[in-house]
């Protein structure tokens, strides 16, 4: 649901740089605003497959760093507990 919420704002806030002058200092403090909740939403999902959150330093190696993370991304969480905590119903 972020993610999708997320996408719905972007769009509306990309229409509205076109309408106004400062639909680009609008998007800015979009995101910076939303930066730190998607980092940590990052972290939760590499704690769900029993990842440190560090992992996401992986990010900073060119080309072949996103990838990586985006492939741990992608990976099919852990049933069971973990040493983060147990898994939340979903």
């Amino acid at each position: 649901m972020f993610v999708l919420i997320n996408i719905v704002i972007c769009v509306i806030l990309s229409l509205l740089t076109k309408q106004l002058d400062y639909g680009y200092k609008l998007m800015g403090v979009y995101g910076l605003f939303i930066i730190v909740p998607c980092w940590a939403l990052s972290v939760r999902r590499l704690h769900d497959i029993g990842r440190n959150g560090w992992f996401l330093l992986l990010g900073l190696i060119p080309i072949i760093g996103p990838l990586m993370v985006l492939f741990l991304k992608a990976k099919r969480g852990n049933p069971y507990s973990n040493r983060y905590g147990a898994v939340p119903f979903i």
